[in-house]
């Protein structure tokens, strides 16, 4: 049997819709994917709540999707909300405001269920691995997950308060390094480090599209191609050394990522690094793949 479903990942920095087939609790087909930035989580540590025009532009992208989910027919809708919305102050009257005028009611997950549905999405796209660490770059947050495959179980996870937004904000008041140097303690990386990881979510898989000099209609081509590290790094220090401007001449798909996509990339590489990170692969499977097929 086989039925259309749909979810959406509200993150701290974007609004994913995925519509796709699912047969035997996989997904058979992909029919429609779209990728918003909305910028919920701006300025959260400074406000400690949303502000108004970064939940209009989202109210706006979700009322966009519902048109889109009645024209695919989806016989169920899961939506499911990170950690800025776990932060802030006015998320539930936010939530309430869009279950009253949308009908969408937004569940608002903790950091061991986003690692459980991070990776679950993620090993659909994997073959013959029998276990992985995966890093999940989001806006606000950061999943380090490990990862037993077959049968699949949660080895481990822990949720870092540290993403792209909050990257740029600290990198903004120069605090990205001793912040990270508080955050990512020797128990962590005496638990999490390990010479191989698989990167996802918008900041890497929009990296990964630089690093390959591909648009998104090509998205799919960067799974599972493998990188070194010194490969990673030296792109990234190439990458870093260009103006916005130029990035965006050259890489013009930037354009929504483009007021953190070096705060992203340094974050990134900082922290692979603490991990021993020594090759690298970036998956455009994640927390939506995995919200789709686990209802």
């Amino acid at each position: 049997m086989q039925e259309i479903r749909a979810s959406i990942d509200i993150g701290s920095n974007s609004v994913i819709l995925l519509i796709a087939k699912i047969k035997d609790e996989k997904i058979s087909e992909v029919l429609f994917e779209e990728v918003n930035v909305t910028s919920l989580g701006k300025n959260l540590d400074i406000n400690k709540k949303f502000i108004n025009e970064t939940m209009d532009n989202t109210f706006k992208v979700l009322a966009s999707y519902k048109k889109i989910i009645k024209k695919y027919n989806a016989s169920n809708l899961i939506i499911t909300a990170t950690e800025a919305s776990r932060v802030a102050s006015n998320a539930k009257q936010f939530y309430d405001k869009v279950y009253k005028e949308l009908g969408f009611k937004v569940k608002i997950i903790t950091g061991v269920k986003e690692a459980e549905l991070t990776a679950k999405g993620v090993i659909a796209s994997l073959d013959n691995i029998k276990e992985v660490s995966i890093f999940d770059i989001g806006g606000a947050s950061t999943e380090l997950i490990k990862v037993n495959i077959s049968p699949f179980k949660i080895v481990d996870s822990v949720s870092l308060p540290i993403g792209s937004v909050r990257a740029k904000e600290l990198f903004d008041k120069n605090e990205l390094d001793s912040y990270l140097n508080n955050i990512v303690t020797g128990d962590i990386i005496k638990k999490y480090a390990t010479d191989y990881w698989l990167g996802v979510a918008g900041t890497m898989t929009t990296l990964a599209m630089c690093f390959f000099d591909i648009n998104t209609d090509n998205i799919k081509y960067i799974n599972k191609k493998l990188l070194t590290m010194n490969e990673y790094t030296t792109f990234l220090n190439r990458f870093n050394s260009l103006t916005k401007e130029e990035i965006l001449i050259k890489y013009p798909f930037v354009e929504k990522r483009i007021d953190m996509i070096k705060e992203g990339s340094l974050l990134s590489m900082s922290l692979l690094g603490k991990l021993r990170c020594q090759t690298l692969t970036i998956s455009t499977y994640g927390l939506r793949h995995g919200t789709i097929v686990m209802r």
